[in-house]
């Protein structure tokens, strides 16, 4: 797995590009053109499915994906970089810029919940810290 110390962090609707620290349009990813990314890896292009249920989506391709399905797995963007790991891998919780939302730690610092769900009756926390400390 490559070092992701030096990711960079891509917003929402956006691939990150390892090699040369660009962010692409998610849309980029996966669509057959090579070498989006512009740095000579063509790193936008691996892993993407065949499969057309997978095109325009996020695709979770991790060592841990792999290993669990035999297969990439995909997921709509609407899950991807929303404080829930939905991949097997948590691929789709890497290199996320924070946006106009603001996420809350949990205690385990396994999970981020959106402050708008703080103290809102219902724990969305697995260890129930959201509703822990509500007055």
């Amino acid at each position: 797995m490559p070092d992701e110390n030096n990711c960079p962090s891509c917003g929402k609707t956006e691939f990150a590009c390892v090699k040369s620290g660009r962010c692409i349009p998610h849309e980029k990813r996966c669509d057959g053109v090579p070498d989006d990314c512009g740095d000579g890896s063509n790193l936008d292009e691996v892993g993407c499915s065949k499969n057309s249920t997978c095109w325009g989506k996020f695709v979770c391709d991790s060592p841990t994906t792999l290993q669990t399905l035999g297969h990439s797995e995909c997921i709509d963007y609407a899950y991807h970089c929303d404080g829930q790991r939905h991949c097997p891998g948590g691929e789709d919780e890497m290199n996320c810029r924070s946006t106009s939302t603001n996420y809350l730690l949990c205690e385990n610092q396994k999970q981020s919940v959106i402050k708008e769900q703080w103290c809102d009756g219902t724990e969305h926390c697995a260890d129930g810290t959201d509703e822990k400390y509500c007055y």
